[in-house]
């Protein structure tokens, strides 16, 4: 059975008991980290928490998160900006925020959840950039070890000319195509195997529609995150590991994005947790699943 409650407009989902998700709508963190919605903890069934909020390597990576590093000239995503190969990344004050409009629209049922809302994406004075219309689903049948996020949101260029949306690809940073939705792992969190259409991965890059992450815990449990986009071109991936377990949906991998006035982006990801290691063959329908 799926609940919620809901406190300052922040959304708790539970389950049976376990609080799987809350859903962050008005953060409060510094300039610099570049406020945005966020959901964190993210937790597995079993009560298993997955993601990580504000670590000292990178304060701005809360949870699951979506930004972008460079929006016209604006850092929506937090942190340092990049620029270019020869002076590399500094810290500069053009940390803009993507704030949510009220309060979201929640709706409620036995097994599953959604979340509507409209933001703002603005630059540091408030300057409008970008609006987003952003619809989250959380799903979690009855008698199943797993939970699954719909998250989709569309951008829409409302007033300017036009508004590019880059990273520090773009840039000339190798492995730079950070952008989009991002998951930001637990402490301890360590990534045993990732497997997309082609077989094994191991590096960022990677071309496929889908991802499943087997992982293990600091305290030894097992844990699998399927991942899917709805981007057939777009459809590259950031992985990162080392010091932290972390991917995201890269749609800005190769190339960035411009939208001129009243053009639109739409991007759709699905997220599936679930306890063990629970192979392909039955994670990918699921993220493939209507």
């Amino acid at each position: 059975m799926m609940t919620s409650t809901r406190s300052d407009g922040n959304i708790s989902v539970v389950v049976d008991g376990v609080a799987i998700a809350r859903y962050v709508t008005h953060p409060d963190v510094p300039a610099m980290q570049t406020p945005k919605p966020y959901v964190h903890p993210l937790t597995t069934r079993a009560g298993h928490v997955v993601t990580d909020f504000a670590p000292d390597d990178h304060l701005w990576h809360h949870g699951l998160f979506f930004g972008v590093p460079l929006v016209a000239d604006a850092n929506l995503w937090g942190g340092w900006t990049y620029f270019g190969p020869e002076r590399g990344y500094e810290l500069v004050e053009n940390q803009g925020s993507i704030r949510q409009r009220g309060d979201a629209v929640v709706e409620q049922g036995a097994d599953r959840l959604s979340v509507a809302s409209t933001l703002d994406w603005v630059g540091q004075e408030g300057e409008p950039l970008l609006t987003e219309s952003r619809q989250l689903e959380f799903v979690a049948p009855e008698a199943t070890g797993w939970w699954q996020l719909s998250w989709i949101s569309t951008l829409t260029n409302p007033e300017r000319d036009s508004v590019s949306l880059e990273t520090p690809a773009q840039g000339g940073r190798p492995d730079g195509g950070y952008g989009g939705l991002f998951f930001r792992g637990a402490p301890g969190l360590v990534t045993n195997r990732i497997l997309g259409k082609d077989g094994p991965v191991d590096d960022s890059g990677v071309d496929s529609p889908w991802l499943v992450v087997h992982l293990t815990a600091n305290d030894g449990s097992l844990v699998t995150l399927g991942c899917a986009t709805d981007q057939a071109e777009r459809s590259r991936w950031i992985i990162r590991g080392g010091n932290f377990s972390g991917f995201g949906w890269a749609f800005l991998y190769d190339n960035g994005l411009t939208l001129g006035k009243g053009e639109s982006v739409q991007l759709g990801h699905r997220l599936v947790v679930a306890d063990g290691h629970v192979s392909a063959d039955d994670i990918v329908p699921l993220l493939t699943r209507a």
